[in-house]
């Protein structure tokens, strides 16, 4: 599971604004919904999120838009 979401969130990034970032996508054994990034490109989504999304696009949407705060620098 993880070797697939960092597979999808990679094609999100390589048309991103920061694709040079040491991105790395991790899968967190958690029944909660959620999904969050933090600075330098770590990204992660629980098992709860996955649960509920009905394909991949939906997955690239949420990867999407945690990709966007990293490259946006929210964080900072």
């Amino acid at each position: 599971l993880g070797a697939y979401v960092s597979a999808v969130g990679l094609r999100v990034v390589a048309v991103s604004h920061q694709p040079v970032l040491p991105w790395r996508f991790t899968v967190l054994d958690s029944e909660a919904v959620n999904a969050f990034a933090l600075a330098g490109g770590q990204v992660f989504v629980t098992r709860g999120l996955l649960a509920h999304l009905q394909d991949e696009a939906e997955l690239a949407g949420v990867l999407a838009h945690e990709i966007a705060h990293v490259t946006a620098r929210h964080g900072a």
